[in-house]
């Protein structure tokens, strides 16, 4: 019907007044817009750019965000971002702010400083601890720490030493007013027990008392069983 010649009905490129020959049926026009020199297409990689199919392999090539590889450790960055990346980049060569030696990767230069750069500017390990503020090269801090800190040290684990054994004894004495109070406890527990049983076998509050009074005249044992 309709339709069918409606989706017949021959037309140019819906690109046009841009440059392109083509002319057909209107069903065939979403598959000639697929390749069509006019189509416009957006940056794959993010940059925002909208650009003709026909310049799809320039922009790539130029755009500001295409992926790169770094040269050093491989990782792929947007071409804008390279210069940021060689920053951290641990396999970038470098060299020692120090002492100027050369280095291919950067992680060999942080070991460097961390354990052998004799330029490198250091503050005394005691600062935290002991309020030390000297500041000084890698050789100078070792010499500092042998002239300064190893007297101090030795005083300090002597002086700990002895608080250590003044705790140790503190403890010992705690202890043992444990125990003595652990023994009354119990002492009291058995005198209460029997005052109970005093109590139950008819005898008074303050008889009972009495009768179980250290160093009290012997009475009659105590028994659960009624009077009568």
């Amino acid at each position: 019907g309709c339709y069918k010649e409606i989706q017949s009905l021959s037309i140019d490129c819906p690109t046009k007044p841009l440059p392109c020959s083509w002319r057909g049926p209107l069903i065939n026009v979403e598959d000639h817009l697929q390749e069509c020199p006019n189509r416009r297409l957006a940056c794959g990689f993010g940059c925002g750019a909208q650009f003709l199919i026909s310049e799809k392999e320039t922009h790539e090539n130029e755009c500001h965000k295409r992926p790169t590889n770094c040269r050093y450790c491989d990782t792929s960055i947007p071409y804008d971002s390279l210069e940021d990346h060689y920053i951290s980049c641990r396999e970038y060569p470098v060299s020692c702010t120090y002492c100027k030696k050369n280095f291919s990767r950067r992680q060999e230069m942080t070991d460097h400083l961390e354990n052998e750069c004799t330029e490198y500017d250091m503050v005394c390990p005691n600062e935290k601890f002991g309020g030390c503020t000297f500041k000084g090269k890698r050789l100078q801090m070792i010499q500092h720490v042998q002239e300064s800190h190893t007297l101090q040290s030795m005083e300090t684990i002597a002086s700990l030493q002895q608080d250590l054994k003044k705790t140790e004894s503190m403890n010992k004495q705690l202890l043992n007013i444990v125990e003595e109070q652990r023994a009354t406890i119990n002492t009291l527990n058995e005198r209460l027990s029997r005052i109970e049983n005093y109590i139950g076998s008819g005898v008074d509050i303050p008889d009972a008392v009495e009768a179980d009074r250290p160093g009290a005249a012997p009475t009659a044992t105590p028994t659960n069983e009624p009077l009568t």
